[in-house]
């Protein structure tokens, strides 16, 4: 037998004509909203647990109720508010819990609905939920107070804040299992630091993590919506120039002890990142005719020519020639060398005041991150045609140039697979897009290889150096990194 309803027709307005088969009781805490914002004035003959419509329970409480607490925080329309004796207090304060329960629906809406992600900086998470919800105005801070002594010194009490948030964030996953945000960030971090199943779900247990198969299926989602991110990237930054950095990445702080099938654990892995540059239009690789790449690549003639007439009897004079000449010109006291600013091997630090908002990582994206080494033209090949298949579905490049940054053997790969390209008899298939690939070297990256080989050429000589500094028992490696 169905419950039978509580508050029946008819409604306590006089003359009511408002269409309504719901009705509310006033009760006392309704009657105190609607007798703070003054609606009560013409219905002076409304008491406490009188029925009325729903419509009239909107009009005189809800909607009139919610006006004036905007007008409350916002200090407008004070005046007008209707002062009575026997209402101390016409805004009544939220309780601890009530608040937890609106914070945890303003962190569920941010994760389920707005796919926003881990707000964990305190004055971020702050606004975050003042912005929301005017209701938690003050409420990080009394929380704050509530936790973090206030002897303590401001750096202690500014890091105690961070701890605070992921606090929240575990009370709002407790208060609903689907606010899991902050879990899910800390499985999915465990798993890829190597944490055990064992763990993650111990974790899960104590209500600090997600289980390792909801980190299973996040990967795998993550896995399956990456490359629609990747093609969405390029649509989006198609009328922009995109600069690409190919690099090799070593995994070696694994187990290196060798069990039936493998040495170690050590993963060698090449990446791909893509990063827009702002206000900078893409480049074609044909303009007016002339392409970007020069017809022989590396032309030697250019090279040899720049070396007999500009830099000839500036390099090739020993530094004994060179110490005779600056005695004989009286120059050599005038020069005044700063130890430890020799030693710089390459300083950034006018590009990195000046290009400031471009080095940081905003616009950047992950292409790929593939299990192989970048040893050979065709590894680099490899690479390149994973930046080519989106291409095809994107058309992102279109004739224009892809510049690559790379270190050396990115630069003699990438360059040497374009040479083959442009000759007519080469016997390796190459694509023609590759064309648009413009590899780049930095100058940090000259002077390291230059270093590098200048220590390869003349082995001998630096082994005997360094054996009478630091003495014979050490070891000289055979490939010295700079």
């Amino acid at each position: 037998m169905p419950k039978q309803k509580t508050n029946q027709e008819p409604c306590s307005i006089y003359n009511c004509n408002k269409e309504s088969t719901i009705f509310r009781n006033l009760t006392d805490n309704a009657f105190a909203k609607a007798l703070a914002t003054g609606t009560l004035q013409q219905y002076s003959y409304l008491q406490i647990d009188q029925q009325i419509c729903n419509a009239h329970y909107i009009e005189i409480v809800k909607n009139a109720w919610s006006n004036y607490r905007k007008n409350y925080q916002n200090n407008i329309g004070l005046n007008n508010i209707v002062k009575n004796d026997n209402f101390i207090d016409p805004l009544p304060q939220l309780s601890l819990a009530d608040k937890i329960k609106k914070m945890t629906t303003i962190i569920y809406n941010k994760q389920r609905k707005e796919s926003d992600p881990l707000v964990l900086e305190p004055n971020n998470f702050k606004k975050m939920l003042e912005n929301s919800n005017s209701d938690l105005i003050g409420f990080f801070d009394k929380i704050c107070k509530i936790i973090i002594p206030l002897n303590w010194l401001l750096n202690l009490q500014e890091d105690a804040k961070k701890k605070v948030v992921v606090i929240l964030y575990l009370i709002a996953g407790l208060h609903n299992m689907h606010a899991n945000q902050f879990k899910l960030e800390l499985g999915l971090y465990l798993a890829a630091y190597g944490a055990s199943c064992e763990t993650i779900n111990t974790l899960s247990n104590a209500r600090i993590s997600v289980t390792n198969k909801t980190v299973y299926n996040n990967n795998k989602k993550i896995a399956a919506q990456h490359s629609l991110k990747v093609e969405e990237y390029f649509i989006k930054n198609k009328d922009s120039l995109c600069v690409y950095n190919i690099d090799d990445y070593h995994n070696i702080h694994k187990k290196r002890r060798p069990d039936d099938t493998n040495l170690s654990e050590a993963a060698h892995l090449a990446t791909s990142m893509c990063k827009k540059i702002e206000q900078c239009g893409p480049v074609p690789v044909i303009f007016n005719g002339i392409s970007v790449h020069n017809p022989v690549n590396i032309d030697a003639s250019i090279i040899c020519e720049q070396l007999i007439n500009k830099y000839q009897g500036l390099f090739d004079l020993s530094y004994s020639q060179r110490k005779i000449q600056w005695a004989s010109t009286k120059q050599y006291e005038s020069f005044k060398f700063d130890r430890i600013d020799q030693l710089t091997i390459h300083c950034y630090d006018d590009a990195i005041a000046e290009r400031k908002e471009e080095r940081k990582m905003k616009e950047t994206i992950l292409i790929r991150i593939k299990e192989q080494s970048l040893h050979s033209m065709q590894d680099y090949l490899e690479i390149l045609n994973i930046i080519l298949k989106y291409d095809k579905k994107t058309n992102h490049l279109k004739n224009y140039i892809a510049l690559v940054i790379a270190d050396w053997p990115g630069q003699l790969f990438i360059r040497r697979a374009i040479t083959h390209l442009n000759k007519n008899n080469s016997k390796v298939q190459i694509p023609s897009e590759v064309i648009s690939f413009v590899p780049m070297l930095g100058p940090l990256y000259v002077s390291l290889n230059s270093r590098e080989q200048v220590i390869k050429i003349y082995y001998s000589f630096f082994k005997k150096l360094f054996h009478s500094i630091f003495g014979l028992r050490k070891k000289f490696a055979k490939k010295p990194r700079p």
